[in-house]
């Protein structure tokens, strides 16, 4: 199962969504998704696979929240789809 993050894709734009409300600092590249995730399939054999070393800290990092502080976060970025 490949967990992509924010990848820049045609998908945001079919689905209306508003991409300047997350940080630049955390969209991917398609071409790079791509390349880390079959290079971390290869290499280990994942059944899972979070490409790039940032959302695999930001993972361990959410695993550990607590939820009060998840909230806030899924308030401020969670509504990104217009109309």
């Amino acid at each position: 199962m490949l967990c992509p993050g924010f990848t820049h894709t045609e998908l945001h734009d079919r689905a209306k969504i508003d991409k300047s409300t997350i940080p630049r600092w955390l969209w991917l590249d398609v071409h790079r998704v791509v390349d880390d995730s079959l290079s971390q399939a290869a290499r280990r054999g994942a059944t899972v696979c979070v490409p790039s070393r940032r959302f695999r800290l930001i993972v361990l990092i959410l695993r550990y929240m607590p939820n009060w502080v998840l909230s806030g976060v899924r308030r401020k970025y969670g509504k990104t789809r217009s109309g």
